[in-house]
C-alpha cells in the first residue's frame, strides 16, 4: 500500500505549501525506506480499541477521539527518549488481513501502525511555522 500511495509522488516531484519538492521528495524516501524495512523494526506499537462487540463504522469514527490523544502523547514521549516515531496507517488498507495476522478479536479494532526506534542522521530540534501562518479565526482565509 505504501508503495502504491507513495511511488506516484516521488515521480511527480510535487511540493505542498508547508514543503517544497525537494523537501517532501526527503521525507517520501523515507516513507519508502520505512515500507522496505518495516519488517527489521524491533519495536511496532499497534493502537487498539476494545469494543463490547465488532465495531461499525460509526463506532470507530467515535471511538478516535480516545484513541488519537493516546497516540499523539506516545509520539511525543518517543521524541524526548530520542527515540523515533511515527504513525502510519498504510498496513491498514487491506484490514482483514492485518487482524489476521495480528489475530485480532472481532471486538478489538486497530488504528494503526507505530514503529519505534533509534533514528537514523539528523534527529535535532523541529522547527514548527509561527502560529499566525497556520491557524484560522472564525473562518479558512
Amino acid at each position: 500500500a505504501s508503495e502504491e500511495f507513495v511511488q506516484g509522488r516521488i515521480d511527480r516531484a510535487e511540493s505542498l505549501p508547508h514543503h517544497d519538492a525537494e523537501t517532501r521528495g526527503r521525507m517520501l524516501q523515507a516513507v519508502m525506506w520505512l515500507c522496505r524495512h518495516m519488517h527489521e523494526i524491533s519495536t511496532l506499537i499497534v493502537p487498539c480499541y476494545q469494543f463490547d462487540s465488532a465495531p461499525t463504522i460509526e463506532d470507530r469514527a467515535a471511538a478516535q477521539s480516545s484513541i488519537w490523544p493516546g497516540v499523539q502523547n506516545l509520539l511525543l514521549a518517543a521524541r524526548a527518549q530520542q527515540l523515533g516515531a511515527v504513525l502510519t496507517t498504510y498496513a491498514l488498507s487491506d484490514y482483514l488481513k492485518f487482524a489476521s495476522v495480528l489475530n485480532l478479536p472481532r471486538e478489538i479494532y486497530a488504528f494503526g501502525v507505530i514503529p519505534v526506534g533509534y533514528p537514523f542522521g539528523k534527529f535535532g530540534p523541529v522547527s514548527r511555522k509561527p502560529v499566525e501562518e497556520i491557524v484560522r479565526f472564525d473562518r479558512w482565509q
